[in-house]
């Protein structure tokens, strides 16, 4: 969660809110960003051993509870 926000768990914890992390020294690679379809998303969704969905603010402001319990529901069916 602290990478993802750029911010370290001190700055996290007692760190005020609006404040900029130092930037981090070093040679991280670039990660790559790639692209899916909803064809290939059900595909991976339908082949998958387990799924684990992690919700947070953006689900509840899409409002897409009732569209994840579906999908759970679908996925609990067929034993995934």
């Amino acid at each position: 969660m602290c990478d993802a926000m750029n911010r370290d768990i001190f700055n996290v914890l007692f760190g005020g809110i609006n404040t900029v992390a130092p930037s981090k020294k070093g040679d991280e690679p670039k990660k790559e960003h790639v692209e899916t379809s909803v064809a290939a998303t059900a595909e991976l969704l339908a082949n998958a051993k387990e799924v684990l969905v992690v919700p947070g603010y953006g689900m509840a402001m899409s409002r897409a509870q009732m569209a994840m319990g579906e999908l759970a529901s679908l996925l609990r069916n067929h034993n995934i």
